[in-house]
């Protein structure tokens, strides 16, 4: 996540609006999540409310996004992304229909994914509502943004990940067991191009030793660990293409190439998009973690 910066008449304190900060994040959605799309900003749904702003994921997961000023509640913005969660959840085909009429681009015979997710977006969280998010049934982003003064008036406003569900590092509990096979298939869903991609990725981790296994438990990615439980790659499969997750950011001839999970996590990863990218320097890199897990 990069600086977003915009002018704006600089005070001793800075005095924006909800409105404000809405327009700065939506003009500037790929800066905090690639392939993040905008729907709609004020999407009603009657009687509930209005959402913020609907968007779509590259995984075309719907995902609701709320705003809030500087020191506005993000309790009340939690309970309300919340509810907005519940009906998106029980009208999901009102809501495709939606989508779809937008004019985004997805093929008409594509579906959408119903995993819908939550992003609130606010000047700061504290440890309760990190907490509660981290115990909700959807996947949420908590993000934060931090304002700084530069010259001739220019503001910056620094986003900031302070807790993402589907995360390496996340405390987000798993979701009911479930059979290696039937958690390669719900991850593998409607994304043929990438089978024989992670086929091939999972051929060559289970050779480097006999007591790796594939954990089928997390809900966003698939693991690969120890038979003592212990997770060293994480893989999770978008439509174009794979992120490899490694526990390697404090090698620094490694971490260059590894895109960091977010700030200060031990956690990178690299994208892979075709059977080509699965090379020896990949693999070394997973044989690495693999060693630095078994110790």
């Amino acid at each position: 996540m990069g600086t977003i910066k915009f002018f704006k008449n600089v005070d001793d304190e800075i005095d924006i609006s909800e409105a404000e900060i809405q327009k700065i994040f939506e003009e500037n959605l790929g800066n905090f999540e690639e392939g993040l799309e905008l729907i709609s900003s004020f999407y009603p749904i009657p009687p509930v409310g209005e959402i913020d702003a609907l968007a779509i994921d590259e995984d075309l997961r719907p995902v609701i996004i709320e705003f809030k000023k500087p020191k506005a509640s993000e309790k009340d913005a939690l309970i309300q992304s919340l509810d907005y969660w519940v009906w998106c959840r029980n009208n999901f085909d009102r809501l495709e229909r939606y989508i779809r009429l937008k004019g985004v681009s997805i093929d008409e015979n594509e579906p959408l994914n119903d995993n819908i997710r939550i992003m609130i977006v606010a000047q700061s969280f504290d440890d309760r509502i990190i907490r509660a998010a981290s115990g909700v049934a959807g996947d949420i982003k908590l993000i934060a943004y931090h304002f700084f003064k530069g010259s001739e008036e220019q503001t910056g406003l620094i986003p900031e990940i302070i807790f993402d569900s589907s995360s390496m590092t996340s405390s987000k509990p798993p979701r009911p067991p479930e059979s290696e096979e039937a958690a390669e298939r719900r991850h593998l869903k409607n994304k043929d191009l990438m089978r024989p991609i992670y086929e091939k990725l999972k051929g060559e981790i289970l050779e480097l030793a006999d007591n790796i296994v594939v954990n089928p438990h997390p809900s966003a990615y698939i693991a690969f660990g120890r038979k003592d439980g212990i997770q060293f790659c994480g893989c999770y499969i978008k439509r174009q293409h794979i992120r490899v997750h490694l526990p390697l950011m404090e090698l620094s001839e490694i971490s260059e190439e590894l895109t960091p999970e977010a700030p200060n996590s031990k956690w990178g990863y690299i994208r892979i998009r075709e059977q080509e990218d699965i090379n020896e320097k990949l693999m070394s890199w997973i044989k690495i973690a693999y060693e630095q897990a078994k110790r």
